[in-house]
């Protein structure tokens, strides 16, 4: 809980930057069971002819045929085919592109921020004490 509290006011104070990070993996991937697609909040499928299909929500079809899902499908020209249900056939897949939200910390900020700390404790012990000076 502690932890969680310092957490919030270090990324109040020094700023989080949320950071897309995409993941190129084979047409397999969609087919196995222990994919690491699952922790994406949405993939997109590139297929052969150029079409993408962004799937907010996917499954596979029985006999893992066809990927499935809630999305959106565009042309090769990045025009909006169709939004809602689509489908694709997993043959004619040639790429599938996950993306996932990384929340980082600006690492120079809370460096010069543990530094100070550091800094204003050695200075109050040391005046308090009278030794160091």
């Amino acid at each position: 809980m502690i932890r969680a509290a310092l957490l919030i006011v270090l990324c109040a104070s020094t700023g989080c930057t949320t950071v897309w990070r995409a993941t190129f993996h084979k047409p397999e991937v969609v087919t196995e069971s222990s994919s690491r697609l699952k922790r994406a909040p949405f993939i997109k499928a590139h297929t052969e002819d150029g079409r993408v299909l962004v799937f907010d929500r996917w499954s596979l079809s029985a006999g893992d045929t066809h990927l499935e899902g809630n999305g959106v499908e565009y042309d090769a020209f990045r025009r909006k085919v169709r939004q809602g249900a689509v489908a694709v056939a997993v043959q004619d897949i040639t790429m599938v592109e996950a993306t996932e939200a990384r929340r980082l910390v600006r690492a120079e900020i809370v460096t010069m921020a543990v530094m100070t700390g550091i800094t204003v404790l050695i200075t109050g012990i040391c005046a308090g004490s009278g030794g160091c000076f």
